[in-house]
C-alpha cells in the first residue's frame, strides 16, 4: 500500500510540471521582449580634451580676425580724414601759417612740406607723424611702422605712435630758354636743368624736426639744407643749422615751387641771402595772425658757402589782421602786411659778381651764365663793411585771385683788395607780381594748387587741368657810386634794370606744373651782351616743366 501511495505521488508531481513548462513556453511565444540597443562606446578622455582646445583655438582666432577687420575700418577712415580737402592747406608759407620747409607756413620750406602743412622753403616739419611705444627690452623688436604714400606730397614712414617721422620728396626742373637776340656770349638759348633736390625730411619725436636736402641747379650740386628745429609749440620754436635766413617775403615765405613766375624778382635774385648756418627763434602768435622769426646767422650772400667771417642779425615779421573776421569780412582775411631787415658786417669776395636778370640764387651767382648780365663788377672789388637792408610787404588771396609785392632798399659797403677804402653803395628795388586762376579753383596764400579736373584724356573723367594767368613788374637801381668809386665800368654795364613777366602756368595734376612766360628786360643804358655787342633790351621766351611730389 505505501509503494503505490509513493508511486501515485510522484507521477502527480511529474504530470505538474510538464504543465508548468508548457504554459510557461506558451507565455513565452506570445510576449517576446523588445531587444536591448547596444550602450554607445565610452571616448577617450584625452581625444575629447583636444577636441575642446580645438574650439577654443578657433574661437580665438574667430575673435582676432575681427579686431583686425574692425581696426583696418578705423585706420581707412583715419586716412580718408588725413587727405588735404583743397590744394590750399598743402603748403605753407609765411603768409598763412607758420615757416615750413624754408619759409612760413609749415615747418620746412621749399621741401614742402611736413604736410601737416607744408612750407615754402626752409622751416620744419613737413607732416606729423609716429613710432614704437613698447616699453624697452635687453634686445630691441622690430619697430611698428606705418607706410603711406602721396599724403602729400611725398611719400612717408611713420611710426605707430606717431613720434618719428621720415619723409621723402623730389622736386625736378627742366626748362627751354629761348633768347629773341641771337649771338649771346657766354649766355645763351638752351635746354637747362635749373633745379633737382632730394629732401628728407621729418622728426624724431613729436619735439624734434629734421630736414637734409641736396640740390644740383645748373651743372653744381650743394648742400641744400641741413637743420633741427625744436617745437615744443606753434608759438615758439628754435631752429638751428642750414636754412633759409628769414628775409624777403618773396624768399623766406613762398617756395620756388608755388612762384607765379619761373624765378624771383630782380632784388631777391641779386640781393637775396639764399640759405645760411645759423639758429633762429621763430613761430605763430595770437591764433596764427602773426608770424615771426629773429636769428643771427654765419653765411655768404647769394652762396652755398660761407666765404668770409662776417655776421648777420635777420628778422622777419608777417602779420594777419583780418584772419578771424566773420563772413561778412571774409574777403579780407588773406590780407597779409609785413616786412623784413638784415644786418651784417662783411669782408669776402663779391657774391655774385655779375647782376642778371633771371637765374637761380643756388647757382653761386656766378655759373652758369643762363642769363644776361647788366653789371658786373671789376675782379679786385670785394663786400667790405656793413650791409644794411629792409624790406617791406604786402599780399592778398581772395578765391583764385593771387596778388603780392614788396618795397627792398639799403646798401652794401664795397672795397678793393688790399686797400682800405670802403663805398657805399646803396640798393633800392621793387616788385608787384598777379595771378588768377581761370579754372575755378581757390587758393589763400601761394602753395600747391589741386586742379579741380586734373588731366584725363578718358571720357568719363575728362579734364585739362588748371591754367592761371600771371604778370609780374619788378625794378632795381644801384646808386651812381657804383661806377663813380671804379666799382664797376660804366661804358659797359648799367645800374637801373626793369623787367615785365607775362605767361600762364598749367597744372596738370596737383604735382606736375608747366610755366609759359615772356620776360622782358629794360637797361637804362646798353649793356655787353657779347664781345663788341650791345643791347637796351632783353627778350626771354620761357618754357619750365616742374614735378614736386
Amino acid at each position: 500500500m505505501s509503494a503505490r501511495i509513493v508511486l501515485k505521488d510522484l507521477a502527480l508531481r511529474l504530470a505538474l510540471a510538464a504543465l508548468a513548462v508548457t504554459l510557461a513556453s506558451k507565455s513565452a511565444c506570445a510576449e517576446v521582449p523588445p531587444p536591448v540597443p547596444p550602450a554607445p562606446p565610452v571616448q577617450d578622455a584625452a581625444l575629447e580634451e583636444r577636441f575642446k582646445r580645438q574650439d577654443e583655438e578657433l574661437r580665438q582666432q574667430r575673435e582676432m580676425i575681427q579686431q583686425l577687420l574692425d581696426q583696418n575700418k578705423k585706420l581707412a577712415t583715419q586716412l580718408e580724414s588725413l587727405k588735404p580737402a583743397n590744394s590750399s592747406s598743402a603748403s605753407g608759407d609765411a603768409a598763412n601759417g607758420p615757416p615750413a620747409l624754408d619759409g612760413v607756413g609749415s615747418i620746412f620750406n621749399d621741401t614742402q612740406p611736413p604736410r601737416s602743412d607744408r612750407s615754402s622753403e626752409g622751416g620744419a616739419g613737413a607732416r606729423d607723424n609716429p613710432a614704437d611705444t613698447a616699453p624697452r627690452r635687453d634686445k630691441p623688436g622690430p619697430s611698428k611702422i606705418k607706410a603711406d604714400v602721396f599724403l602729400g606730397p611725398g611719400w612717408l614712414l611713420e611710426s605707430e605712435d606717431e613720434e618719428y617721422q621720415l619723409q621723402i620728396h623730389n622736386q625736378t626742373q627742366v626748362e627751354f630758354r629761348g633768347y629773341q637776340q641771337g649771338g649771346m656770349k657766354p649766355s645763351g638759348s638752351g635746354f637747362y636743368v635749373p633745379r633737382e633736390r632730394l629732401i628728407f625730411s621729418g622728426r624724431l619725436t613729436k619735439l624734434l624736426e629734421y630736414e637734409g636736402s641736396f640740390e644740383y641747379a645748373y651743372g653744381l650740386t650743394n648742400l641744400l639744407n641741413a637743420f633741427i628745429n625744436f617745437h615744443p609749440d606753434d608759438r615758439y620754436m628754435i631752429k638751428f643749422g642750414r636754412y633759409k635766413a628769414p628775409f624777403l617775403y618773396e624768399y623766406y615765405a613762398i617756395s620756388n615751387v608755388d612762384l607765379l613766375q619761373p624765378e624771383r624778382s630782380l632784388y631777391a635774385t641779386n640781393f637775396g641771402l639764399n640759405r645760411e648756418i645759423g639758429a633762429q627763434l621763430w613761430g605763430q602768435l595770437f591764433d596764427k595772425q602773426f608770424d615771426y622769426a629773429v636769428g643771427a646767422f654765419d653765411g655768404s650772400r647769394n652762396t652755398q658757402l660761407n666765404l668770409g667771417n662776417g655776421r648777420d642779425i635777420n628778422a622777419y615779421v608777417n602779420a594777419k589782421p583780418f584772419l578771424k573776421v566773420d563772413d561778412d569780412w571774409k574777403f579780407l582775411r588773406y590780407l597779409n602786411i609785413g616786412g623784413s631787415i638784415n644786418y651784417g658786417q662783411e669782408s669776402e669776395a663779391v657774391i655774385p659778381q655779375t647782376l642778371r636778370t633771371s637765374v637761380s640764387q643756388s647757382t653761386n651767382g656766378n655759373l652758369p651764365n643762363v642769363a644776361p648780365g647788366w653789371l658786373t663788377f671789376n675782379n679786385n672789388v670785394m663786400e667790405s663793411g656793413s650791409r644794411q637792408q629792409m624790406s617791406l610787404h604786402g599780399s592778398y588771396f581772395y578765391k583764385g585771385f593771387s596778388l603780392y609785392g614788396e618795397w627792398q632798399t639799403g646798401y652794401t659797403s664795397y672795397g678793393f683788395v688790399n686797400q682800405p677804402a670802403r663805398f657805399h653803395v646803396p640798393v633800392n628795388g621793387f616788385y608787384v607780381a598777379a595771378g588768377y586762376l581761370l579754372t575755378g579753383e581757390e587758393i589763400d596764400r601761394r602753395s600747391q594748387i589741386k586742379p579741380k579736373k586734373p588731366l584725363n584724356l578718358k571720357a568719363e573723367k575728362f579734364g585739362l587741368g588748371a591754367f592761371e594767368l600771371e604778370t609780374r613788374y619788378s625794378e632795381i637801381t644801384l646808386g651812381n657810386q657804383v661806377f663813380n668809386a671804379g666799382l664797376a665800368d660804366p661804358n659797359q654795364w648799367t645800374n637801373h634794370t626793369r623787367m615785365t613777366d607775362l605767361g600762364v602756368n598749367w597744372y596738370l595734376n596737383e604735382y606736375v606744373k608747366i610755366y609759359l612766360d615772356w620776360q622782358h628786360a629794360m637797361f637804362a643804358s646798353p649793356v655787353i651782351f657779347a664781345p663788341g655787342r650791345y643791347q637796351l633790351t632783353s627778350d626771354l621766351f620761357w618754357v619750365r616743366g616742374q614735378v614736386y611730389f
